[in-house]
């Protein structure tokens, strides 16, 4: 498996997580949107849309967060323009973040 589609799946959750959790914190909160909207787009009538679902209703579950990284990388691995998106939506915030503002490390 392509490694960029593990470590973009797993960054995308890590980016929601505290994001869902904790309300819109600035660093993440334009990324948070963005990525929500992608994978809303996405998933739209797919079994998936259930995964997003369920992390947006308790984003610290463990299993939440893993099943919504395995139906990532799914969707990742048939599409490469849906790979392109995230990484780019996912390199915009990674300044803001390593820049100090609350949020989690991506990358």
């Amino acid at each position: 498996m392509d490694p960029r589609i593990t470590e973009t799946a797993a960054a995308v959750v890590a980016l929601l997580t505290p994001y869902l959790a904790e309300g819109s914190q600035a660093a993440a909160q334009e990324a948070g949107e963005a990525i929500i909207a992608a994978l809303e787009r996405r998933f739209r009538g797919r079994p998936a849309a259930q995964a997003l679902e369920d992390l947006k209703a308790d984003p610290l579950d463990e299993d939440n967060r893993a099943i919504l990284e395995a139906q990532l990388r799914k969707a990742l691995r048939r599409d490469a323009d849906f790979l392109a998106e995230l990484t780019r939506l996912l390199e915009a915030v990674q300044p803001q973040v390593r820049a100090g503002e609350r949020g989690v490390g991506v990358g």
